[in-house]
């Protein structure tokens, strides 16, 4: 039962702070959730390399630099880079995440129970319909990683790396 609650509560906070955010984007925080950044990392300098690039260039918002999402896994906004934070700090972080074993199907389809569950109840303002058209054609597509949508990315500059909650906490300390 600590499922629901804990992914009820995520997608309400998610939607109060991205009021924006597309079902596409929904389907992305639940999948990063689960399955963390979902890359193999085999060269941490270059990572850190392109992560020095990518912050050079991302938005400043002033807000946390750590987004927890709902599960092992949080968003790490490149912004801290001018707070204190390294490149190659973000990138071992980014690096050791990724060697962790990841959630399961299972898992992700649970949250998107709790989903539906809201879009039908009210609490989000999706189509419930919609949305179940949507999480149906995601599952037949096995449920690949998704891109932000472009109202999203338009409203928010989103800069991140996904790493595991134990390591943004400790980044937490920098901001």
């Amino acid at each position: 039962m600590e499922v629901l609650i804990t992914t009820r509560a995520f997608l309400l906070a998610h939607w109060n702070n991205y009021p924006k955010l597309q079902l596409q984007d929904v389907f992305k925080a639940l999948y990063q959730s689960t399955f963390g950044c979902g890359h193999l990392i085999t060269d941490p300098s270059a990572a850190a390399e392109y992560i020095r690039k990518e912050a050079a260039a991302c938005v400043d918002h002033g807000e946390l630099f750590v987004e927890p999402l709902d599960g092992d896994y949080c968003r790490v906004h490149l912004a801290c880079l001018r707070h204190g934070v390294t490149a190659e700090t973000l990138a071992r972080l980014f690096t050791l995440s990724a060697e962790v074993p990841t959630g399961k199907k299972e898992d992700l389809e649970q949250k998107l129970a709790v989903l539906l569950e809201m879009t039908a109840s009210g609490d989000l303002p999706f189509d419930p319909e919609q949305t179940e058209r949507e999480i149906a054609a995601w599952r037949e597509a096995g449920f690949p990683p998704l891109h932000h949508s472009e109202v999203f990315r338009k409203a928010y500059s989103p800069a991140y790396r996904v790493v595991l909650k134990r390591f943004g906490s400790q980044l937490m300390v920098v901001n």
